[in-house]
Parts: structure tokens; sequence; C-alpha cells
């Protein structure tokens, strides 16, 4: 005859079980989030997480996470990766949980193949603005523009300068890109360049736009008297003449939105990679007298910031 359980063991047991198989779910957050924007994007994440399900959040720098050895937390249902080199790092060590990723430029090809048809359970939102917006903006602000020049890397801007490409050829523009290998064949390649182009569209490439390559263009350009489009605020105030951005808010919102998806539904969900669709429009005032140019009203009418 089996001996009786004792309500003390029964109640340990009980506990036990509670602690384990009932425990709150987690999210792991990775990445550096002492700048502004990050804290901001993921302080937006953070509030849609609670609210679909109020799980414990977990916060690793990169260095801890990539210091870690062992499995993953056994409560973890979510992984949200903030920047390229923690969504990388999320990618390749997240052991079959969803992840979401938020804060990064140009996803494909190094973070996904396929930014319409991701791996399952890999979901986020980048800051590639799509090419269509900006060239209408473009369009309206520089109507004389018909040649534009590209600078850009094999590997990491290609898919892009494609985009460009073929937005460009539909509405009666031509594209003249020139793949650099490093900031020193920057100033090789503008010589001819320069000469021939209406406007240099100067993409976020890490290995052409360090801020030695990106300096090397502002002042060549100036000198030809050629404008040029950047891609952030910041590069309008160092010297181009225009700037179209995304609206980091929107793409806090996307990710945020994908986050608590993937918390409700797991690993299984298939999304496409989100993009911004609200382009923020900066214009340097100076820049424009010193090209003696103008905007007409209606152009004027799409600048979010004037850098003076």
């Amino acid at each position: 005859m089996a001996r009786p359980v004792p309500l003390e063991a029964l109640c340990g047991c009980l506990l036990f079980l509670s602690g384990t198989a009932f425990a709150e779910p987690a999210v792991l957050f990775v990445g550096e989030e002492e700048a502004p924007k990050f804290a901001e994007f993921g302080g937006q994440i953070r509030s849609a997480l609670l609210r679909a399900g109020n799980p414990e959040i977990l916060s690793w720098p990169l260095d801890q996470a990539m210091g870690r050895r062992g499995p993953l937390p056994e409560s973890l249902r979510l992984i949200v990766a903030l920047g390229t080199h923690p969504a990388r790092w999320a990618r390749d060590n997240r052991g079959g949980l969803p992840m979401v990723f938020g804060m990064v430029l140009n996803p494909q090809p190094d973070l996904v193949e396929s930014l319409e048809r991701p791996a399952p359970g890999i979901m986020g939102a980048c800051l590639n603005l799509p090419a269509e917006p900006i060239v209408a903006v473009l369009r309206k602000l520089l109507p004389r523009v018909r040649l534009i020049g590209l600078l850009h890397t094999s590997r990491e801007t290609l898919g892009p300068v494609r985009e460009i490409e073929v937005v460009s050829a539909r509405v009666g523009l031509e594209c003249r890109a020139v793949a650099v290998d490093s900031p020193n064949d920057i100033e090789p390649a503008l010589r001819p360049l320069l000469p021939a182009v209406d406007l240099v569209w100067a993409l976020a490439d890490s290995k052409v736009f360090t801020p030695a390559g990106a300096r090397v263009v502002l002042e060549r350009a100036m000198a030809a008297r050629v404008p040029v489009l950047g891609y952030s605020k910041p590069m309008a105030t160092a010297g181009a003449l225009v700037a179209i951005y995304p609206d980091f808010a929107e793409s806090a919102n996307q990710a945020a939105e994908l986050a608590a998806e993937a918390l409700q539904k797991g690993a299984a969900t298939v999304r496409p990679i989100a993009r911004p669709t609200r382009p923020i429009v900066a214009v340097n005032r100076r820049v424009l007298d010193l090209l003696g140019l103008s905007l007409s009203e209606e152009a004027s009418s799409l600048v979010q910031e004037w850098i003076q």
C-alpha cells in the first residue's frame, strides 16, 4: 500500500510547478539604448508589449549577450534587438524564438534574404525609406534635376540603388551609379561624375559615407555647385542641400505592433519587414542660397526642418 504524501510536500510540489510552468513570459531586449533615439524607440515597444501581455522585461547590452554562454532563459518568449549588430546576434542565437528588430537601416542581404518574406519568426521594422516617396519629394523640390549620381558599395546598398533606378526611370529621371570599395575611392569616382550629374544622392552606406567620406562628397559637390541629397538631418546640417529621412516614431510604432503580435502568436509568424512611409524633409537654407536656388511655395510646404 502506497504511503500517503505529507501535505507540506504536496504544497511544495505545487509551488514548484507554479513557479516553472506558470512563470510570467519574458521578453529580452538586446542592444545599446543610451542614445535618445534608441531609448525612445525601445520605450515605445515596451509599452506595446505591456499592453499585449505584461511580460517580464529583460535587458542585455550587446557585449553581455555576446559574452554569454549556455541556453537562453526558459521563460523567454521573444527577443527584441535594437541596432544591426544586436539583430544579427538575435538571429543567430534565438534558438527558435521569434525576434523583432528595429533601428536597422538596410537589413538586406546581411540580416534577411528577402524583405517581403523573411524566415518565419524573424520580424522587424527597418529605417530604409522606399525610393518612391523620396523621388516624389525630390521632383517637387528640384524639378530641373534629370540625371542623378549615386555612390555605393556593391553589397550593402546595391538593393536600394536598384530600387532608385527603377523608380526614377518611371518618372523620366536617369541614374548613374558608381560602385566604390572604400572612402579612398570617392574622390576619383567624383571627378567624372560631378560634371555630368544634376544631383548626388547620398545613400546611408557605412563603407562610403564615413565622416571623412561624407566630407569629401559635400566639399567636392559644393565646389562643383551640384546639390547633394542626404539621408539624415545631420547631413543636411553638414552641407547637403536637402535630406529626406524616415520618421523614427513611425518606425518604432511598426516595430511595437510586430512585437506585440509575435508575443501572442509565437515563432511561426511571417510578416514582411516593415518600411517607413512618411518621409521627413530638411533643407539647408544657406546651401540653397549658395547654389542660387529657390523653392516654389508648393515645394516649401513639404519642408519640415529648415536649417539656417
